[in-house]
């Protein structure tokens, strides 16, 4: 399993609901971070977030675009991602990550709004 499978692996666990494999997919220093701030260090805290996410969070589509990697090691992923815990919400995402002995070492996530508009397009 190369890198680009690990990461695809990942995505799809949110789907399947099923982590049992997180720990063969990430470094147990890994340092995660998500788009909107929390950051978890550590499989202890992976685990954590994740059990947590499943009693209130439903993962309905989480879409890889596009991985392009930057080195052997390190890989940005365009995303998109649609779920629902008390409403439904969906946006596109990037994430940087990275690799240290064939497992995630690091994540760090970005979101952007899902709608986009052009101010300046001219009229014809």
């Amino acid at each position: 399993m190369d890198n680009t499978d690990i990461i695809r692996k990942y995505f799809q666990s949110w789907l399947t609901r099923d982590f049992s494999n997180l720990d063969e997919y990430f470094d147990e220093k890994i340092i995660y971070r998500e788009s909107y701030g929390p950051i978890y260090i550590g499989l202890d805290e992976l685990h954590q977030w994740i059990d947590n996410m499943l009693d209130r969070q439903k993962v309905l589509d989480w879409r890889i675009d596009q991985i392009l990697p930057t080195d052997k090691n390190t890989y940005t992923v365009l995303w998109y991602f649609h779920a629902v815990e008390h409403t439904e919400y969906d946006f596109d995402g990037v994430s940087v990550i990275e690799f240290k002995h064939h497992k995630i070492s690091s994540v760090a996530e970005y979101q952007s709004k899902r709608e986009t508009f052009r101010p300046f397009k001219k009229e014809a």
